[in-house]
């Protein structure tokens, strides 16, 4: 190899060894089918008008270091505890088709109305290929918190605060609204996960809600 051909060899090894490395392989699960609430909807029974998720942005939207797909509606689940009133979603939705192997799932979602810290409000099931299954506990304090939230009021101690912003039902009363963001990591990275539910524990005073979820 001549001088010219070896200096043009090497330089071209360091470029490629400087060059950032792609994004890893991501998948943004459908949620579509499993909707049962609109973001541009009144939520929780229309007890304070235009109390909604609209400002949020749509599409693929980064938060931290995770990107989302936001589309226009979400799935809730409803503890029917004696201090919630929502009646007309359902305890659990399942199903939520993943249909291959992943390293960690983030979730982008929150909860309406208040429990105290430490309480499980809530579970997304991991179903493997194999018929075993992982349980994702949510935690309200730990994980979620309530999504409307005044000035000085905490943030979860695990979750990350993801989205903040405000519709006019919360303005109403000098209130704000958020989103929250958790990360777990697969136990079982190389078996093939079929179907997600997201489950509500059973008469907590909360209604968890997820808007999306990204695998890595």
């Amino acid at each position: 190899m001549t001088p010219s051909l070896l200096l043009t060899a090497v330089s071209m090894a360091y470029s490629v060894g400087l060059a950032p490395a792609p994004d890893q392989a991501i998948t943004y699960l459908d949620l579509k089918p499993k909707f049962n609430q609109k973001l541009k909807e009144t939520f929780h029974g229309g007890a304070f008008k235009e109390n909604n998720l609209a400002d949020v942005p749509s599409g693929k939207q980064k938060f931290g270091e995770v990107t989302f797909n936001i589309e226009e509606g979400l799935i809730q689940v409803n503890g029917n505890g004696a201090s919630n009133p929502i009646n007309d979603m359902p305890a659990k939705v399942e199903g939520i088709k993943v249909d291959q192997a992943f390293g960690k799932l983030h979730i982008l979602h929150a909860t309406g109305y208040v429990a105290e810290e430490g309480v499980v409000i809530g579970s997304y099931v991991i179903h493997y290929a194999d018929e075993t299954t992982e349980k994702i506990e949510i935690v309200y304090g730990q994980d979620v918190c309530d999504w409307w939230y005044g000035d000085g009021d905490k943030e979860p101690s695990k979750g990350k605060l993801a989205w903040k912003g405000e519709n006019p039902a919360s303005k109403s009363v000098n209130k704000k609204i958020r989103l929250y963001m958790m990360t777990w990591k697969n136990p079982k990275p190389d078996k093939k996960v079929a179907t997600i539910d997201f489950i509500a524990e059973d008469k907590t005073p909360c209604a968890p809600f997820c808007l999306a979820m990204t695998v890595e």
